[in-house]
C-alpha cells in the first residue's frame, strides 16, 4: 500500500472543518502562508508531537489507539474517530466562541513561544519568590486557596473536579502549577477547565521541581488559608469546612485531611507523637470512624499528599525548600511552622480525602497476643458493657458513594448508637470483610442492593432496608437477628420460613426547623418539592405524573433532562439542607420501587418529610396507612387523586395533634441495642 502524500492527508484535515490556522501557527510559534502550508506541516511535524489543529480537538482526550495513529500521521483513522464521536454527540464541532477562541490563542502563542502566559497571570517567568512581600500582601479571609502541581493529566483534572464539586458554599481559587509538561498536555489541562472562573493555570519552565512549584502557588494565593493537595486526592464533600475549622484555633499549625483508599479504608491519619525514633503511622487498613480518637491530638508528623496552612505562616518561614522531594519539603515544612504553634500538626477527622490508585495494607484480620491494650486504644473504652458495632452499607465507596441515601441512612444511624453510649464503625461495599474485624463485637449488615455475609464468631444482626424482591432466603443464614423496614414482608417472610423477623420500620435524623416555613431559607414556595436523581433503572413515574396533571413542581437531583425548564432547580441538595427546604416548601412528592411498594417498604424520604414539619403526597404503599395518618401523607394513584392531594394539603394546615409513629434513628438505635443486649 502506497502511503498518501502530506499534501492529500493536509487536504484531508481543511476539508473535516477541524483546522484553525492561527491557533495552530500560535502553538507552533511560526507562520504560514495559507491554509494547506500549515495543515501539510501538522501532518508531517504536528502530528508526531501531538499537537492539536483546532482549540476544541486535543490528542490527549483521545483513547490510546488513536493517540497512536495520531503520532503516526494517520489522518483518515484520527479523523474517523473524530467524525464517529461527533455523531454520537460527545464531540461538539460548533466553534468556540469568540472570548474563548482568544484565551485559547493565547495560551497557544505563549506554548509556541516555549513559556508564556496562560490565566491567571505571567507563566514560564523565574518562580524566585520575595517572600517578604508574600507575607505583606492583603489576602482574602473569606476565600481558600487550592495549589495543585500538576503530574499526570487525567489525575489531575479528577482532583481539581473533585475540589470544585466538594466546595460546600465555600469561594475558592484553584491555581494548577504546571512544571514544564508538553505543551499538548497543557493544552488539555487548558481545555478541561477553562470554562471555571475560579481555576488559573501557571506554567513554569521545564525543569522545576514540585517544591518549587508549590512554592509559586502559595506565593499567588489570593486567600488566607492554602490547601496543597498531590493530584492523586480527591477531596470529599465537607472536607474544606472540616479543615478550616481546625485551622481556626491559632494554636494550630497545619492540618491534615483522614487519607483514604480506593475501598475508604484508612491510608494515612498522621502520625502521633513517638518516645523513641521515628513516628509511626496508625490506623492504616481501618474504618475511618476509628480516626475520631485522634481528634484534637497533635500529631508528629502528617501527611504531604494533602494539607492545609495559613498563607502568612508559609510566607514567614521562607516556604519549602526547593532542594528536597516534594514530601520531605513538605514535613519540613510542617515541622518548622509546628515550632511557632504549640497546638501543632493536626488530624481533621471529618475531612476525608480518597487518594486514587492506591490500596492500604490490610490491618490485622485477628487480634495481636496482647488484644486488651489495642482494643481500648483503638475503642477508646474498657469498658465491656460499651459494644463496637460494625455496619456493613450497601454504598459504594469514594465521592460518589457520599451522595447514596444508604450514606447517609448508615450515618444516622451510627450517631444514634453513638448518642446511646455505643462504639461504632462503618464499612461501605468492598470492605465489608477487611481491616480489624476482631475488634468488633456486633455486625450490623444494611441489606440494600446488595447482600452481605455474616461474621464468624460476631451478634450478626440483618436490617433488610429495600429491595425486598433480591432477597434470598438463604440470606438470613448466620444471622442471629433479622429486621425489616416493612411489617408485611416481615410477616410473610417469618411464615414461609419459620425465622423471626422483626419489624424495624426506616427513620429520620431530621429536626422540623424552629422558625415556620416562610422565614426558613427564603419565602414560603407553594411548589411541590421531590428531591432525587433520575436514570439508572428509576422511571419515576410520580414525577411525570405531577408534570402532566400540572401541579406546579419544584425537582432536585441529576438525570432530569426531560423536564420543563421551569420545573428543575438543581442536580444537589446536602442532606443537611433538606429539612429547611421540605418545610419551605411544605409539601414533599415521595415515591418507591415497584418492590419497595408492594411489599409496604417505606422511603426514608415520607419520615425525613414528616419529621422535618411537611407532608407527603406518595405512590401506592402496602400498609402504609397503619404507619402514618392519611393527614400527613397522602396516596395517589392517577392524576386526579394528586390534585386533589395537593388542594386539600394547601387548604388545611398542617395538624400538630396528628398520631404519629417514632420518627428517630435513636428509637432505632434502642430497639438494636435491647435485642442484641442478651448475646
Amino acid at each position: 500500500m502506497v502511503a498518501r502524500s502530506p499534501r492529500a492527508r493536509a487536504l484531508d484535515w481543511l476539508a473535516s472543518g477541524w483546522f484553525d490556522r492561527e491557533f495552530y501557527a500560535a502553538l507552533r510559534g511560526r507562520r504560514f502562508g495559507d491554509d494547506v502550508e500549515a495543515a501539510e506541516d501538522f501532518v508531517e511535524h504536528g502530528m508526531p508531537l501531538l499537537l492539536s489543529p483546532h482549540p476544541l480537538l486535543h490528542v490527549v482526550d483521545r483513547p490510546p489507539l488513536i493517540r497512536g495513529a495520531w503520532r503516526r500521521g494517520n489522518v483518515g483513522r484520527v479523523l474517523a474517530e473524530v467524525e464517529a464521536e461527533v455523531a454520537a454527540g460527545r464531540l461538539d464541532p460548533t466553534p468556540v466562541d469568540p472570548s474563548g477562541r482568544d484565551r485559547f490563542l493565547e495560551v497557544a502563542r505563549q506554548l509556541g513561544r516555549g513559556g508564556g502566559a496562560g490565566p491567571p497571570g505571567p507563566l514560564g517567568e523565574d518562580p524566585a519568590i520575595d517572600w517578604a512581600a508574600v507575607a505583606g500582601r492583603s489576602r482574602r479571609p473569606d476565600l481558600t486557596s487550592i495549589v495543585v502541581v500538576a503530574d499526570d493529566r487525567r489525575d489531575t483534572i479528577r482532583s481539581v473536579r473533585g475540589v470544585l464539586e466538594a466546595t460546600d458554599g465555600h469561594d475558592l481559587q484553584v491555581l494548577i502549577v504546571d512544571c514544564g509538561a508538553p505543551a499538548t498536555e497543557t493544552l488539555g489541562l487548558f481545555a478541561a477547565l477553562q470554562d471555571r472562573a475560579e481555576v488559573g493555570l501557571v506554567r513554569l519552565p521545564a525543569g522545576v521541581g514540585p517544591a518549587t512549584g508549590v512554592n509559586v502557588g502559595i506565593s499567588r494565593a489570593d486567600g488566607d488559608v492554602v490547601v496543597v493537595l498531590e493530584p492523586r486526592v480527591v477531596l470529599r464533600r465537607g472536607a474544606i469546612g472540616a479543615m478550616l475549622a481546625v485551622l481556626e484555633d491559632p494554636a494550630v499549625a497545619c492540618v491534615q485531611p483522614l487519607l483514604l483508599d480506593a475501598d475508604d479504608r484508612i491510608l494515612s491519619a498522621g502520625r502521633p507523637a513517638a518516645r523513641d525514633g521515628e513516628p509511626e503511622p496508625v490506623l492504616v487498613g481501618h474504618p475511618p470512624d476509628d480516626a475520631r480518637r485522634l481528634d484534637g491530638r497533635s500529631l508528629a508528623a502528617i501527611s504531604a499528599e494533602a494539607v492545609a496552612l495559613r498563607v502568612t505562616d508559609v510566607a514567614t518561614a521562607g516556604g519549602l525548600r526547593g532542594d528536597l522531594a516534594l514530601s520531605e519539603a513538605a514535613r519540613d515544612l510542617a515541622d518548622r511552622l509546628a515550632d511557632g504553634r504549640p497546638g501543632g500538626l493536626r488530624l481533621a477527622p471529618a475531612a476525608r480525602a480518597t487518594v486514587t490508585g492506591r490500596v492500604s495494607a490490610p490491618a490485622s484480620p485477628s487480634p495481636p497476643a496482647d488484644t486488651e491494650r489495642p482494643r481500648a486504644a483503638v475503642r477508646g473504652s474498657e469498658d465491656t458493657r460499651v459494644r463496637r458495632w460494625s455496619i456493613k452499607l450497601p454504598s459504594s465507596p469514594g465521592p460518589a458513594g457520599d451522595l447514596w441515601g444508604d450514606t447517609h441512612f448508615a450515618e444516622a444511624l451510627a450517631d444514634a448508637l453513638r448518642g446511646l453510649g455505643q462504639d461504632v464503625v462503618t464499612y461501605r461495599r468492598g470492605a465489608h470483610e477487611g481491616g480489624p474485624l476482631w475488634l468488633d463485637d456486633v455486625s450490623l449488615a444494611l441489606r440494600g442492593l446488595h447482600p452481605v455475609r455474616p461474621v464468624p464468631g460476631q451478634v450478626n444482626v440483618l436490617w433488610v432496608i429495600s429491595h425486598p424482591d433480591d432477597v434470598d432466603p438463604a440470606e438470613l443464614d448466620g444471622y442471629d437477628h433479622v429486621f425489616a423496614a416493612s411489617a408485611p414482608w416481615s410477616a410473610a417472610l417469618s411464615a414461609s420460613t419459620g425465622r423471626t423477623i422483626r419489624p424495624l420500620l426506616q427513620a429520620s435524623d431530621f429536626v422540623r426547623p424552629a422558625r415556620g416555613g416562610a422565614e426558613v431559607g427564603g419565602a414560603y414556595d407553594g411548589r411541590v418539592v421531590f428531591v432525587g436523581n433520575a436514570g439508572d433503572g428509576r422511571t419515576r413515574p410520580l414525577v411525570h405524573l405531577a408534570v402532566d396533571a400540572g401541579v406546579p413542581l419544584a425537582v432536585y437531583g441529576r438525570g432530569w433532562d426531560d423536564l420543563p425548564d421551569d420545573v428543575w432547580c438543581g442536580a444537589y441538595v446536602d442532606n443537611g439542607q433538606l429539612p429547611e427546604l421540605y418545610q419551605r416548601h411544605g409539601i414533599v412528592l415521595a415515591d418507591h420501587w415497584p418492590d419497595m411498594a408492594r411489599h409496604g417498604f417505606i422511603a426514608n424520604r415520607v419520615f425525613d418529610a414528616v419529621a422535618s414539619g411537611a407532608r407527603v403526597i406518595c405512590d401506592d404503599v402496602a400498609g402504609i396507612h397503619d404507619v402514618f395518618d392519611p393527614r400527613d401523607v397522602a396516596v395517589v394513584r392517577d392524576a386526579d387523586d394528586l390534585r386533589r392531594a395537593v388542594a386539600e394539603f394547601r387548604c388545611i394546615p398542617r395538624a400538630e395533634d396528628v398520631p404519629r409513629p417514632p420518627l428517630s434513628f435513636s428509637d432505632r438505635a434502642r430497639t438494636l441495642i435491647a435485642e442484641v443486649a442478651c448475646d
